[in-house]
This record gives structure tokens, C-alpha cells and sequence, in this order.
């Protein structure tokens, strides 16, 4: 059971540290990162499908993601339009795209070249999975560690703490909104576009309900860190994935003991909204 979250943990990686980005580094609540989902993985399938080599599949899936977060930022910067309202249009656009992009509700990955398939014939079926989701991870967690580190990131998290502060010093806020959800809209899309080639096919309800795992995944993490002394980049980036993995660990544990599948996102946001409150009450206090 453990092994088996700890490989669904960092196989949702991407989507939570998408979520980090926009909710966290960004402060902003982007729930386009669904669409992102969505339209990689959409992507992903019908590039390896027309027989696309892997390396330009992934491409594809990113430039797809890059697009979604762009739509987003022309939404909330140049139309004026709020955070929810940007991301719940984006959702409802990209569907249908998505829809379109792949021509049928779903489409097999059977025999086609993924990482999954590569991976599995270097290391076997289970270790295989486990070895690519991993290797994800940590290179998922190195990449966003240097890049909030160096000049740029330092500038996000300035962004997302103080817009109006950063253009008293010369920068256009709008430049790094599109950075910023551009950023994490593509970690998004690799989420989506790996999910499809673990579980074999991509299907136009996939996306349903992953951001609110997603977020709870970050919130936890955030009451983890909480507890810890330093705020480090580091920290918070250990901790998401700290979030994500209990997050698993509790749902297996719940299915163990016998708990409907169907209850399960309705749990989730229970525990949420019980997360969130508690944040609230200690803010207010």
C-alpha cells in the first residue's frame, strides 16, 4: 500500500507543484491547471499517435500547457477579469478544444512508445513506473529549486507578495503574471501528459476533481511547514510532496478499511474546507 501511494504521489508531483506555483509563489487560485491537465494529456495522445517521436509528444504537451496559462493571464490582466472567473472560462474553453484536439471521448496508449513503456522494459512493469515517477520528482524538485532561487524566481515571489511594489522598481507585473501561470500551467500539462501514459489511455473526464487534490496536497503541506523552523524553498518543496504523499497514504488507508470510491472527493473536500477553516481561525487570531 505504501509503495503504491508513494509511486501515485510523485506520478500527481507536477499538478501539486503546478498548484504551488500559482497558490503559493504567485498567490493567485488558477484553476486552469485542470485545462492543462486535460489538453497535454490530449496532446500527448494524438502526437504519439500520428507517430510522433516521444521527445517531441512531451514538447508538444508543454507548448500546450505554455498556451493555457497565456489564455489565463490575457484573461485576468488585459480583460479584467478575476482569478476564479479566468480559470472557470478556461476550463470550459479548453474541454471542448481538448475534445476536438483528440476527435473521440478517449484514446488508447496500447503498444505506443511512452517513458512507461521504455521504462518497463530497462527495469520491469512495477519498479519501472516507480523508477520514472520518481526520476520525475526529483527532477521536477531541482528545477523549481533553481529557478525560485535565481533572479527570475526571487521576482515571481516578489510579484505574488507585492505587485504594485514591483513596478515602483520598473517591472510590468502583467510580463510575470504570464511567466508565472505560463510556468505552472506547463507543470500541468506534464502532469496530464504522464498520467496518460501510466494509465494507457487519455479520456476527456481525466481531469475531473485533480485540482482539488492537487490543493489539498499543497495545503497540507503548508500546516507541515508550519511546524518546521526555516521557510526555505526547500522546505516547502519537501513538504508539498510531504502533503501529496499523506494525502495518498489516507485515501489507500480509507479504501483498506472498506470506504466507498464514490466518497472519496467528497471526503476530500471535507478535509479541505476543515484545513482551510482552521488557517482562517489562526489567521484571524
Amino acid at each position: 500500500m505504501i509503495l503504491h501511494a508513494f509511486e501515485q504521489a510523485c506520478l500527481f508531483m507536477p499538478l501539486t507543484l503546478a498548484l504551488f506555483m500559482s497558490y503559493k509563489i504567485l498567490k493567485i487560485t488558477d484553476l486552469a491547471t485542470e485545462a492543462s491537465y486535460l489538453f497535454g494529456a490530449a496532446l500527448f495522445a494524438v502526437c504519439i499517435s500520428m507517430k510522433c517521436s516521444l521527445p517531441t509528444c512531451m514538447a508538444v504537451s508543454l507548448c500546450g500547457g505554455a498556451l493555457v496559462g497565456s489564455i489565463t493571464s490575457t484573461l485576468q490582466r488585459f480583460l479584467g477579469f478575476s482569478d476564479l472567473i479566468s480559470g472557470i472560462l478556461t476550463i470550459f474553453l479548453l474541454h471542448s478544444v481538448s475534445l476536438q484536439v483528440m476527435g473521440r471521448p478517449n484514446i488508447s496508449l496500447y503498444d505506443k512508445p511512452t517513458l512507461v513503456r521504455l521504462a518497463s522494459q530497462h527495469f520491469g512493469d512495477d519498479f519501472g513506473k516507480l523508477v520514472l515517477a520518481l526520476s520525475v520528482t526529483l527532477f521536477l524538485a531541482a528545477f523549481l529549486y533553481l529557478l525560485l532561487s535565481s533572479r527570475l524566481g526571487l521576482t515571481l515571489r516578489a510579484f505574488g507578495n507585492n505587485p504594485r511594489l514591483l513596478r515602483l522598481f520598473g517591472k510590468s507585473d502583467k510580463l510575470y503574471c504570464y511567466i508565472g501561470l505560463m510556468l505552472s500551467n506547463m507543470l500541468a500539462a506534464l502532469g496530464g501528459s504522464l498520467t496518460c501514459q501510466f494509465q494507457g489511455f487519455t479520456d476527456i473526464t481525466m481531469a475531473t476533481g485533480v485540482v482539488l487534490t492537487a490543493l489539498a496536497a499543497v495545503i497540507i503541506g503548508e500546516r507541515i511547514s508550519s511546524y518546521l523552523a526555516t521557510s526555505s524553498v526547500a522546505k516547502q518543496l519537501l513538504c508539498c510532496f510531504a502533503g501529496i504523499l499523506l494525502y495518498f497514504v489516507v485515501i489507500h488507508s480509507l479504501m483498506e478499511l472498506g470506504v466507498e470510491p464514490m466518497h472519496l472527493k467528497m471526503m476530500t473536500a471535507l478535509f479541505t474546507i476543515c484545513i482551510l477553516a482552521m488557517k482562517r481561525r489562526e489567521a484571524v487570531a
